[in-house]
C-alpha cells in the first residue's frame, strides 16, 4: 500500500508594517516565502546572484526560501514597507503555477491603493487570530491581484513605448523636411508631444544623435547627393541645403564627411 502523501499545513507565519525603515538587509536566506510591499520611498533590491537593482514605491519584492536576498532603502533615505511570511506547501504550489516566478522576483502593481490598504490589514488580521485557512486565502487572492496590475502596468509601458517610438519617428520625418529652411529642432519638440530636453534624450536614445546633429547630418547627406549629380555647383548646393554662405558649408562638410565638397564630387565622379 502506498504511503499516503502529507503535507505541512499552510501558515502565515508573520505580518507587519515598517516605517520609515533606515537599515537594510544583507545576504539573508529565510526558510519560507515573503511579499514585501514597498509603500513609500525608494532603494535597492537583490535576490541570488543578480545584480542589485532600484526598487520604488508600488514595487512588490518576492522572497524565495532558501534563496540568499538583501534589500534596504537608498542612503541616505527611508522607505514604508508591508511585509507577510508564508510557510507550508501552498506557497511551494504557487510557485508551481508561477504565481512565485524566481526570474522574476519584483512584480511592479504601482502604487494601487486597494492593494496598499489590503496589505496594511494583514497584520492585523493575523494578530487577531483569523483562521489561517481564510489568511492563507487572502494572502493569495492579494499575489493573484498584484500579478494582474503588474501586466496592466507592463501592457500600458508597452503601449506608452509604442507611442512614444511613433512620434519620434513623425518628429524626425519633419526634421529630414524642408533642408533648405532654417528648422528649430526645438519647435519639432513640441509639436509632437514632448519638452525639448526630454525630446532631445528620447531622440538620442533611438537615433544615437542627438535632433540637432542629425539634421545637419541630413543636410550634408543631400549635398553629397547634389555634388555626386555635378549640375550645381558649391554654392548653390550649399544654398539648396540651407547654408547661409559657402564657407559655413565647406566647414559643416568636412567635418562631417572628413573631405572637402570638391573631393567629394571627384571620388563620386570615379
Amino acid at each position: 500500500m502506498a504511503t499516503p502523501q502529507v503535507f505541512a499545513p499552510s501558515t502565515v507565519v508573520g505580518a507587519g508594517t515598517i516605517r520609515a525603515k533606515r537599515g537594510t538587509v544583507e545576504d539573508r536566506v529565510l526558510g519560507r516565502h515573503a511579499l514585501v510591499l514597498i509603500v513609500a520611498g525608494h532603494g535597492w533590491f537583490r535576490s541570488g546572484r543578480e545584480p542589485r537593482r532600484t526598487v520604488t514605491a508600488g514595487d512588490l519584492l518576492v522572497l524565495f526560501p532558501d534563496v540568499p536576498h538583501g534589500y534596504g532603502p537608498a542612503e541616505p533615505g527611508l522607505w514604508d514597507e508591508h511585509w507577510v511570511m508564508v510557510s507550508g506547501h501552498q506557497p511551494a504550489a504557487w510557485e508551481a503555477d508561477l504565481l512565485f516566478d524566481q526570474s522574476r522576483p519584483v512584480l511592479h502593481p504601482g502604487r494601487d491603493a486597494g492593494l496598499v490598504r489590503a496589505f496594511a490589514a494583514l497584520p492585523g488580521l493575523w494578530r487577531g487570530g483569523l483562521d489561517q485557512s481564510r489568511l492563507v486565502a487572502r494572502v493569495l487572492d492579494l499575489l493573484v491581484e498584484a500579478l494582474r496590475l503588474d501586466r496592466e502596468q507592463t501592457l500600458a509601458a508597452s503601449q506608452h513605448q509604442r507611442d512614444t517610438v511613433g512620434r519620434l519617428d513623425a518628429a524626425r520625418k519633419e526634421l529630414s523636411e524642408g533642408l533648405e529652411v532654417p528648422c528649430a529642432w526645438d519647435r519639432v519638440a513640441r509639436n509632437h508631444g514632448f519638452s525639448p530636453e526630454r525630446f532631445r534624450k528620447l531622440y538620442r536614445l533611438r537615433f544615437g544623435v542627438a535632433p540637432a546633429r542629425d539634421r545637419l547630418g541630413m543636410r550634408i547627406a543631400l549635398a553629397q547627393s547634389l555634388l555626386a549629380e555635378g549640375r550645381l555647383d558649391a554654392a548653390a548646393i550649399a544654398e539648396r541645403c540651407g547654408f547661409c554662405h559657402s564657407a559655413h558649408f565647406y566647414r559643416h562638410f568636412r567635418a562631417i564627411a572628413g573631405m572637402t565638397p570638391a573631393a567629394w564630387r571627384q571620388m563620386a565622379a570615379g
